[in-house]
C-alpha cells in the first residue's frame, strides 16, 4: 500500500521532468494572472486593496522555486510526488474569491474590484489545477 499524506491521499508517482516543466510555467502563469488583479486595483486607485493579491502571488512563487530546483537535481525530483487531485489551499481561496466578487457586485462594489477578484480567483484556479506537485509527508 502506498504511503498516505497527513490528509489520507495516497502519494503518488514521482514526477517527470515535462510534467515538472509544465508545473513551473503553470504556476507562473498563475502568478502573473494574480499579479495582474494587483495592478488592476492599483491603476484603480485601490491601494489599499493591492496587498493580498501581492501575498497570494508570493505565496504561488515557492511551489514553482521547488519545481524548477527539482529540474535539474534528481535527487530532490524523488523526493516529490505527483497528485492527480486539485491542490485544496488555491482552490478554497479561488472559491471565496468568487464569492467575495459576486457579493461586492451586489453591494454595488467597484467594477474594478469585483473584476481583480474574478481575475484572480481565475489565478489561483490555474494553480490549483489537478497534477501537482507536492511533498510526502512521512510517518
Amino acid at each position: 500500500m502506498p504511503p498516505l499524506l497527513q490528509y489520507g491521499v495516497p502519494a503518488g508517482p514521482t514526477p517527470s521532468r515535462p510534467l515538472l516543466l509544465e508545473y513551473v510555467a503553470r504556476q507562473l502563469a498563475a502568478v502573473a494572472v494574480v499579479a495582474a488583479a494587483a495592478w488592476l486595483t492599483h491603476q484603480a486607485g485601490l491601494s489599499g486593496h493591492v496587498w493580498p493579491y501581492v501575498v497570494m502571488a508570493g505565496a504561488i512563487v515557492p511551489q514553482a522555486l521547488l519545481a524548477a530546483v527539482a529540474l535539474g537535481d534528481e535527487h530532490r525530483r524523488t523526493r516529490l510526488r505527483t497528485s492527480t487531485r486539485p491542490a485544496p489551499v488555491p482552490g478554497l481561496l479561488a472559491i471565496a474569491l468568487g464569492c467575495a466578487a459576486v457579493a461586492g457586485w451586489l453591494l454595488d462594489q467597484p467594477v474594478v474590484a469585483t473584476g481583480a477578484a474574478v481575475v484572480a480567483a481565475t489565478g489561483l484556479l490555474v494553480s490549483a489545477l489537478p497534477a501537482h506537485v507536492h511533498v510526502p509527508r512521512d510517518g
